[in-house]
């Protein structure tokens, strides 16, 4: 792979459908710009007020747009079919904070706002068409559920919990299937599949014995394989098992199981520590289907120092062995800001030519 662009400052959010524009969020002071577990942290960091977002032309690196932004948003996605921009911004009027939806037009730099007190726990925002997103909306004490916002309207519809068997249950996030036909999430251990146009449980699928689902689920691009990461113990051992589970989606039936304990090395530096929810700290599926790639942040002790540098590692799919590597800068370790190597976003474009790797600045790799 060959290094071909460099954005400093540019956190990857999204890129198009057909892989012409990029969405990026930017920031003067990335070191406050880091997430812990979907939230966002400020801590001893200056009020600043010149975040932007930016739509860039990946062909030539044309600025297309941009448009001033409040700290950190959330659920930043290009809307499919349209020249618009979604995303969830925090709002300050004093000690208070409020959440607003906003659908930017970049063409015409107009803004339609969503304005409720629902939006603050409107989670897991993901695009199905220019009309439909879908999210998991949490209610103080009684969980998730399902949430389908209508745009540009912004009427929020409200189904059934997440678990409908447990309804206090959250999940870890929403996906659609390539096809748009399906809705797929992981709570309380299990898989649910749901029909996007009916929002029924078509399946439930349950860890093979002996497993516990660590994080997913994930849909391959060409839509033939879902992918689950399993363990065969919750907490971080020396004799921890990872795998990779596929399941066929014609009936989702578990088809496959890849050994992958040497992608995730278990931790001991902290006995009470849980593995993390993902392999790594980002991954993406190439468009073939073929290729896993996964952010690592890799550590190394000097003299009198720490070097930290991000690190993202190809995987062949069928093999599990290592096909490709590829490094941002290694930069010395601030206490006051772990998470400046830290993988946060990994994408290819549809044509799988480049792949696009993202701590606080973001690199372009030509593929060959």
């Amino acid at each position: 792979m060959r290094l071909v662009a460099e954005y400093k400052h540019d956190i990857l959010c999204d890129i198009s459908s057909d892989g012409r524009l990029v969405l990026f969020y930017r920031s003067s002071y990335p070191t406050r710009s880091y997430r812990i577990y979907g939230g966002w942290v400020k801590a001893n960091q200056p009020e600043v007020y010149d975040d932007e977002l930016r739509v860039v032309d990946l062909r030539d690196g044309r600025e297309v747009s941009r448009i001033r932004v409040e700290f950190f948003p959330e659920n930043e996605q290009l809307v499919p079919g349209t020249l618009k921009v979604f995303y969830k911004e925090p709002q300050r009027r004093g000690n208070e904070l409020r959440w607003v939806l906003r659908l930017w037009d970049f063409s015409t730099g107009e803004v339609e706002v969503c304005s409720s007190e629902d939006w603050a726990n409107f989670r897991h925002a993901t695009i199905v068409d220019s009309q439909h997103v879908f999210g998991a909306l949490y209610r103080e004490g009684s969980g998730e559920a399902i949430a389908l916002l209508t745009l540009p309207d912004c009427k929020l519809a409200i189904g059934d919990p997440v678990n409908p068997s447990d309804p206090t249950r959250m999940t870890t996030g929403l996906i659609i299937s390539p096809n748009r036909r399906h809705l797929a999430y992981l709570t309380s251990g299990e898989v649910y599949i749901r029909d996007i146009a009916t929002l029924r449980i078509i399946e439930r699928l349950k860890v093979p014995v002996g497993l516990v689902y660590k994080c997913g689920p994930i849909y391959t691009p060409d839509g033939k394989s879902l992918l689950v990461t399993a363990s065969n113990m919750i907490f971080d051992k020396a004799e921890a098992k990872h795998y990779l589970l596929f399941y066929d989606t014609v009936n989702y039936e578990a088809v496959r199981q890849l050994d992958i304990t040497g992608w995730m090395p278990p931790k001991m530096s902290d006995d009470s520590a849980i593995a993390s929810c993902f392999v790594g700290t980002a991954l993406a599926v190439s468009p073939d289907g073929w290729v896993m790639a996964v952010g690592y942040t890799r550590v190394r002790e000097r003299l009198l120092w720490t070097e930290e540098q991000a690190e993202v590692v190809l995987y062949d799919l069928s093999s599990g062995e290592e096909v490709g590597r590829v490094a941002h800068p290694a930069i010395r370790q601030r206490r006051d800001d772990p998470f400046a190597a830290r993988v946060n976003r990994i994408a290819f474009t549809p044509d799988g030519k480049y792949m696009l790797t993202s701590t606080y600045d973001t690199r372009v790799w030509r593929i060959e």
